[in-house]
């Protein structure tokens, strides 16, 4: 399971985007290799899906639940595609395909602005979830 992580250095998720980097790599390399055994290796990529992990709770067009995400999933396995020219991976659910394709396409994944839009992003998020443990400790007390 890819991440847009992999694709795009996220600030304060390092390790994490670094692991899915990898990933990218790794899988890419290990399905030319098992090619011609007749192993089809296929990397699923996504961007945000509603989840505890990315706290978003509210599903979008660009945003799936978990649910619409595995459904997209499952009708594409076998099939590599949406994810910008990547071998052996998929892009199923058709907003990520669209969002990877013109940061691929238009901005570049390690264009300077991306990186910061995504450290934004992320900041964001962070603070959110301090807030609220925050609130969580003062009712707790």
């Amino acid at each position: 399971m890819a991440s847009f992580g992999g694709i795009l250095p996220t600030p304060l998720l390092a390790t994490y985007s670094g692991s899915k980097a990898f990933l990218q790599q790794w899988s890419t390399a290990l399905g030319s290799e098992l090619k011609p055994h007749g192993v089809h290796v296929q990397l699923v990529q996504s961007y945000l899906v509603t989840s505890a992990m990315s706290k978003i709770r509210r599903a979008s067009a660009t945003i799936p639940t978990p649910r619409g995400f595995v459904k997209a999933a499952l009708s594409k396995i076998g099939r590599s595609g949406g994810a910008q020219g990547i071998a052996y991976t998929s892009t199923p659910y058709w907003s990520h395909g669209l969002m990877h394709w013109a940061l691929a396409t238009f901005v570049g994944t390690m264009n300077g602005v991306v990186v910061d839009q995504n450290r934004s992003m992320h900041e964001g998020i962070r603070k959110r979830a301090l807030r609220k443990k925050e609130r969580d400790a003062k009712k707790a007390t």
